[in-house]
């Protein structure tokens, strides 16, 4: 069995709670059947009842009516396996049994297809629109139906994208285009003025801009562009500029308008200025500031990380490669950098023990134990049994139950006192 840093702490904890004792590959090992799953049919070994589908040891009494069939299987194709399960009142057992129903639609999933097999089933996930081509959009209605099989289906329409389909939808037209440049008044015949608004809106069908427009009588009739002769600025303001516009990295502002008399429109004279440091929003982007860090740093990179119990997050060790090690003062705001005796140790796993000890390993056999202070201590393990060449885990409960693992299984354990060595049981022999 090989271990690495990912797998070895999980099965270190696991390891604590073990009752039996491993010898090499032939072990003899007694497995307690309390809590596991029961077999097919609610079946458990000898002794044992079939109670919400787990295994319960048996007791006088110990269904009381609790008992709960296995989960429904397909057996084969086309049929459905059920279980009822009732409690024997004189032995205090569960008593199972099944019977088989034919699927005439076919069996999946411990259920007959159909309408069963949909119960409860909800469909609202479809999936994402997509370009069947260059100009083509596939979407799916937001939710679906189940189908014979379990299966959701979604309706799909198709649309074809006047600009292009790309990354699952139509291309919009209108993106970086800006409406702030009215068409010119015309004269809609002899005696009206046709006018358009300032600012216009951007057709998502044709990238086009449109602006509402507005008419007026000419007393003295309407020739290119103007009514002839006639003031059409009385009560008329020029103090709503378009908004500032950004085009490309150029800035483009607008100032207070006039009113011309023939039309009484407003025009607003603008000003383009490049931005040095790009342009968003209608305004140049302000230039970066200076950072200057005044936080709390590790300089080194952090291979494993453990905060003490009870602490609160006060005190926190960081361990990295080449014997580095950082401690956290969470009441000083300020990491203290800490060494190993040996510089050239590539640390791998850190834990604390209990709320002032910590125990940190690495390669060429290494374990170190700190002891918190102001700054911390940090001194090497001895009397530490020959035992591979690079340990990869550490776990404990308590600084006299500590539990050490390196990369081929084996295992060193530290009782208070002293350390002795064992390795993991093969999984396969």
């Amino acid at each position: 069995m090989k271990l690495n840093s990912a797998t070895a702490l999980p099965v270190l904890a696991g390891l604590l709670g073990m009752l039996a004792t491993f010898t090499g590959c032939a072990t003899n090992l007694t497995v307690d059947p309390e809590g596991y799953k029961c077999d097919l049919n609610g079946v458990c070994p000898e002794g044992y009842a079939c109670v919400d589908f787990l295994c319960r040891k048996k007791t006088s009494g110990q269904c009381a009516g609790t008992c709960s069939p296995a989960a429904p299987v397909c057996t084969d194709a086309n049929t459905l396996r059920s279980f009822t399960s009732t409690c024997d009142a004189a032995s205090g057992t569960c008593v199972s049994a099944s019977s088989d129903t034919s699927c005439s639609m076919g069996c999946a999933l411990g259920k007959c297809n159909g309408v069963e097999i949909c119960s409860g089933h909800t469909c609202d996930a479809p999936p994402s629109d997509e370009c069947l081509d260059a100009n083509t959009l596939k979407s799916f209605a937001t939710t679906g139906t189940c189908g014979t099989d379990g299966g959701c289906q979604y309706m799909a329409t198709q649309k074809t994208c006047s600009r292009g389909c790309a990354s699952g939808q139509c291309t919009n037209p209108c993106v970086g285009v800006t409406c702030t440049t009215q068409p010119s008044p015309v004269c809609q015949d002899a005696n009206t003025l046709k006018t358009f608004a300032v600012t216009g809106m951007c057709s998502s069908n044709t990238g086009n801009c449109e602006y509402l427009s507005s008419t007026m009588a000419c007393t003295n009739g309407c020739m290119n562009g103007q009514c002839q002769n006639q003031n059409l600025c009385t009560g008329v303001t020029c103090t709503t500029p378009p908004p500032n516009l950004c085009m490309g990295s150029m800035l483009r502002t607008y100032a207070t308008g006039a009113c011309e008399t023939g039309t009484g429109q407003c025009t607003y004279p603008f000003t383009d200025s490049t931005c040095t440091t790009g342009c968003a929003a209608g305004a140049c982007i302000t230039p970066s500031l200076n950072f200057r860090q005044v936080g709390p740093r590790i300089r080194f990179f952090v291979r494993a990380l453990d905060v003490a119990p009870g602490s609160m997050g006060q005190l926190a060790l960081a361990i990295g490669n080449n014997g580095q090690v950082a401690q956290w003062n969470g009441a000083t705001g300020v990491w203290t950098a800490l060494q190993t005796p040996s510089a050239s140790a590539t640390l791998n796993a850190v834990n604390f023990s209990s709320a002032t000890t910590a125990w940190i390993v690495g390669s060429g056999r290494t374990v170190w134990k700190f002891t918190a202070g102001n700054p911390g201590t940090i001194t090497a393990a001895t009397g530490l049994p020959l035992l591979g060449t690079n340990f990869v885990a550490v776990h404990s409960r308590g600084d006299a139950n500590v539990l050490i693992a390196n990369e081929t299984g084996g295992v060193i354990q530290y009782d208070g006192s002293g350390w002795t060595s064992t390795n993991f049981p093969a999984l396969d022999g």
